[in-house]
């Protein structure tokens, strides 16, 4: 993969769901026209449930407790929260040939090694997308790209706060509990998650 520059973008606060894709978009069509530096986008959410395109009605348990969106990704329902990191690479997808597979298993590998950083033992499953361990899944994947550039990324649950919003639902399609670094036994604050995710990169860079 051929090496590119790149800006990061660090929000402090949690931002709405439909403003942020809004943005997401421009962001995505000023890459594709060049008119701005790829870049990593790193926020957190206020809470929110999104379905994708994989979404079945059966995956919604109860009556949900926050506001759900339809949104232009592949996968099903899940939640967003202040208490996870969400991760958008927007950054043209040329780099991973073209392929949104070779991207998601990318995210998937950088989501294992800040969990592996933090003393976490990550796996995947078999044509079950995100990031898993003993005690559930961790990591979300859900990608798509708009004029050859990637948008969406993965989610990382930092802390237990956004486990009764997800007991509400079936994440992803999949019967499983949800875990985080939290209930693994890292605690780590916004500042620190952030830097885990800018410095676990160095080991991808070859991919920028």
């Amino acid at each position: 993969m051929t090496q590119l520059k790149y800006n990061w973008l660090l929000e402090k606060n949690s931002i709405d769901y439909t403003l942020s894709i809004k943005k997401l978009e421009k962001y995505a069509l000023e890459v594709a026209e060049r008119k701005r530096t790829p870049f990593i986008w790193v926020l957190r959410y206020t809470s929110v449930y999104t379905y994708g395109a994989s979404f079945k009605y059966k995956d919604i348990l109860q009556d949900l407790p926050a506001p759900s969106v339809k949104v232009w990704r592949g996968g099903g329902i899940t939640y967003h929260g202040p208490d996870q990191v969400i991760v958008y690479p927007i950054v043209p997808l040329a780099l991973f040939s073209g392929d949104l597979h070779a991207y998601m298993r990318f995210l998937e590998n950088w989501v294992s090694n800040i969990c592996h950083v933090c003393g976490i033992h990550t796996f995947c499953i078999q044509g079950k997308t995100g990031v898993f361990t003993n005690k559930g899944k961790i990591g979300f994947v859900g990608v798509g790209a708009k004029k050859g550039v990637t948008m969406h990324g993965f989610s990382l649950c930092i802390s237990n706060q956004g486990e009764s919003f997800f007991k509400c639902i079936r994440p992803c399609g999949l019967d499983i509990a949800v875990t985080s670094l939290e209930k693994e036994g890292a605690v780590v604050s916004w500042e620190k998650i952030c830097d885990l995710i800018k410095s676990t990169l160095i080991y991808y860079e070859s991919a920028f």
